[in-house]
């Protein structure tokens, strides 16, 4: 009896054991701190932003690209507060398990608004958004907070998944991948809540948001900016394309065509073969591109012709060279 005791017990601790193995192999937990830093365009000018980072005072606009494994289907994100006012976590396109929007009488006449789409993680607090069924594509996340405000701040980023090593979806390969985050920046806004004037008589809404500085991945073109590798001769590469502005953008490849094979993280039926693109605030392609044989550099431009740093000369903006090796 004992023996068959013993036996038991063995067996019940291995069962317990592999379903641990497997609740901890469908998910992925990431922790992220949302805090103030300061950056500096490339005609000198400070602008105040917010971001995200892996560590307290490690933050970066947009944040880190969160990636989750294909064999995973839930993303954890606790988010910890470094900011001087609520904030919280969304993905459009996912919603979180008891996502719950946050109203209040903002303006004292009786009706609730909107505050919050999701639950708040306050000044120096910390709160857990669980997603569930992840499924394979491009994410843009974001701050669901006033978000009119917080995301113009800068609190977005990029997170991922593929359907298997190497597939962005099920039977769409690729060889290597490249995420471009076009984002804007008002540096009058950014002062306005820096200073704690945004809301006052002097600026009181986003209504008169005029951007001057047009970034990808966080930074505007400039002379001096090296081209990030899309990929290798003779390769086909992934562009993962999304927008955190509030304009839509109209990314160009001068001299070849993208396939669109994906938009906010759903297969599309047919691939749209096309050269310009339509980005619309808040959404997500995903693009595939035969790269040449020969290597070289490949050119990606806004059509719309946000090309400028503020009043800078010379060429800024959303452009960028992408390097083939």
């Amino acid at each position: 009896m004992k023996k068959l005791a013993r036996r038991l017990s063995l067996l019940l601790a291995s069962a317990l054991l592999v379903a641990l193995a497997a609740g901890q192999a469908l998910a992925i937990d990431v922790t992220l701190y949302a805090g103030a830093y300061t950056k500096t365009m490339p005609d000198g000018r400070q602008v105040a932003m917010w971001g995200y980072g892996l560590a307290p005072g490690q933050y970066s606009s947009p944040g880190p690209v969160i990636e989750v494994p294909p064999d995973q289907t839930q993303l954890r994100i606790r988010l910890v507060n470094r900011l001087p006012e609520p904030t919280s976590i969304v993905i459009p396109g996912l919603r979180a398990t008891g996502m719950t929007p946050i109203m209040a009488d903002v303006y004292g006449d009786g009706k609730p608004r909107a505050i919050s789409f999701e639950r708040m993680a306050y000044p120096n607090k910390a709160y857990l958004y669980t997603f569930n069924n992840v499924r394979p594509g491009t994410y843009l996340y974001m701050s669901g907070t006033h978000s009119a405000v917080q995301v113009q701040m800068g609190l977005y980023g990029a997170a991922k998944k593929n359907a298997a090593a190497g597939q962005a979806y099920a039977g769409v390969a690729y060889d290597s991948e490249l995420v471009l985050l076009f984002s804007e920046i008002d540096p009058e806004m950014h002062d306005a809540v820096a200073n704690g004037t945004y809301g006052t008589s002097a600026v009181p809404s986003t209504i008169g948001y005029a951007p001057r500085y047009f970034l990808i991945n966080g930074e505007p073109y400039t002379s001096d900016s090296q081209p990030p590798l899309i990929g290798y001769a003779g390769g086909k590469a992934l562009l993962r394309l999304l927008n955190a502005g509030y304009d839509m953008q109209a990314p160009s490849l001068l001299g070849g065509y993208v396939s669109v094979v994906g938009m906010d993280a759903n297969l599309l039926p047919h691939a749209q073969k096309c050269f310009t693109l339509e980005l619309a605030p808040l959404k997500t392609l995903d693009a595939l591109l035969d790269l040449p044989a020969e290597g070289g550099r490949l050119t990606l431009l806004d059509r719309r012709l946000h090309l400028v740093n503020n009043t800078m000369p010379g060429l800024g903006g959303f452009f960028t060279h992408l390097s083939v090796q």
